[in-house]
């Protein structure tokens, strides 16, 4: 099935001549079938022109629109396909109608037998007849093309090969090579000619693979998530997956079930007069597990003491699994680390200090009342210690004064957050650790500002603060 917008077409001189035009000459009648749609009294090709009188009516309310107020739907089946009937020709037109949001709008839909294949002809008025708006659908090439497939699924018709179809299955710089260059690229070569010979050589192992794409001068590599097929000659690549879909994707019946995860996949970006200010997604918390991970890679070795990091899953939503801050996982390691899970693992535990990192609330500049006047940490002031009177966070006084202290001997100076006492707190895994393992802690991060955002937004001088307060906790641990 292809159906397209065609732009180019009577419709540019108005709903008028594109419906005459689709009824066609009376000496040479060739409509099939007839439908109209919020069109009152119109029934059949006999009330065509009362059809017309009722859209220019319409379009006489819109006197700003320009001349482009009619869009011309063609929907076109295969020869060899059966001859859908009436009740189906319905479902399709308004099933696209619909797709393209004119399923108020007014229209006509006709079927022609002039050519070899069976298709038909839709003229809608982009003019609402209530609200006298025009409407202009969006990627509609792209909204077709999916109800389309939708359709030959549903009524099992054979798919016709369009452009939209072509530009699903060729990558873009493929397209532009053929285009300028006028011969096949390297992606169709490998379509037409690799991909059976691969699908009929029986391959045991990737061995086998290898050496069927060697006979074709083809290596085929790992390049980032997937697969590529590479000219080895010329250099040039292709994904597995545009080759052949088997080729670079699991088949559907082959995933029982599956975790869904969604990602800004920008790249992180600077701003600012100096470039001061850092754009990524995740700083809350990334920025501290990167800051934790420097630090205990520079730490000297040492005998005496172990250092290490935790990085848990879940915080946001509770820490409540096995991956979280509220499961035992950190208690069964230290305890498997001290030896004896009794009075060794107790003493280790009175004698250590736990760093809870995550990002805190810089004040912002428009909302500066939400902070408590005293308490408002600022983009690029260092490191923040979060404190709560409620233990929703669980620094308290000596906790406090030793990471102050490593604050000093590394030269950074530090800010305080207390939350408005009127406004609720949030919380951190530290007081989640610090009840679980009775263990003393300080809640500390560095301030940003559009927390839990896509795109957050932190001060680059604030990195290197918390590495070097995390370097010396490291090296004061020995």
């Amino acid at each position: 099935m292809i159906i397209r917008h065609q732009r180019a077409s009577a419709s540019n001189k108005g709903f008028g001549h594109l419906a005459r035009y689709i009824r066609g000459r009376s000496s040479k009648p060739r409509t099939t079938w007839f439908l109209a749609a919020n069109l009152p009294g119109v029934t059949t090709t006999d009330d065509l022109e009362l059809a017309c009188r009722l859209v220019e009516a319409v379009h006489a309310q819109n006197t700003r629109a320009g001349s482009d107020r009619t869009y011309h739907l063609v929907v076109s089946l295969h020869p060899e396909d059966r001859s859908i009937d009436m009740k189906e020709l319905r479902h399709v037109v308004e099933n696209l109608v619909d797709t393209l949001g004119f399923s108020e709008h007014q229209y006509i839909a006709a079927r022609h037998n002039d050519k070899d294949h069976e298709h038909v002809h839709v003229a809608i008025n982009k003019i609402h007849p209530e609200t006298f708006r025009i409407h202009s659908p969006a990627w509609d090439h792209q909204k077709l093309f999916a109800a389309g497939r939708a359709l030959e699924a549903e009524l099992e018709l054979t798919p016709l090969r369009s452009m939209a179809r072509q530009r699903e299955q060729l990558p873009q710089r493929a397209a532009d090579c053929e285009a300028h260059q006028g011969i096949d690229s390297f992606a169709r070569w490998a379509r037409k000619t690799l991909a059976p010979v691969l699908r009929s050589t029986e391959l045991r192992s990737w061995d086998d693979l290898h050496d069927a794409c060697g006979r074709f001068g083809v290596v085929l590599r790992l390049h980032g998530n997937g697969l590529v097929f590479e000219d080895a000659e010329r250099g040039v690549r292709v994904k597995a997956s545009c080759v052949g879909r088997e080729l670079g994707d699991v088949k559907q019946d082959d995933v029982l079930a599956w975790d869904l995860m969604a990602y800004d996949v920008q790249p992180a970006t600077r701003s600012g007069v100096s470039r001061e200010f850092i754009h990524a997604a995740r700083i809350d918390n990334l920025a501290s597990c990167h800051a934790a991970i420097t630090a205990l890679a520079a730490a000297e070795p040492s005998a005496s003491v172990t250092r290490g990091i935790v990085l848990y899953d879940h915080e946001e939503v509770g820490s409540r699994s096995a991956q979280g801050a509220a499961s035992d996982f950190l208690r069964s390691r230290l305890q498997r680390l001290s030896g004896d899970p009794n009075e060794d693992y107790h003493r280790a535990i009175a004698k250590s200090f736990f760093i809870s990192a995550d990002m805190a609330h810089a004040v912002h500049p428009n909302y500066a009342d939400r902070h408590d006047p005293k308490h408002q940490p600022v983009l690029g002031g260092g490191p923040v210690v979060k404190i709560n009177v409620n233990q929703s966070y669980a620094t308290d006084g000596e906790s406090w004064a030793s990471f102050d202290r490593w604050a000093r001997e590394a030269d950074v100076t530090t800010q305080r957050f207390v939350v408005r006492s009127d406004l609720g707190c949030g919380s951190t895994i530290g007081p989640i650790t610090a009840a679980e393992l009775g263990i003393r802690t300080v809640d500390v991060g560095n301030p940003m500002l559009s927390m839990h955002s896509c795109r957050e937004v932190a001060a680059a001088a604030d990195v290197p603060k918390m590495i070097d307060v995390m370097k010396r906790f490291f090296a004061g641990s020995a």
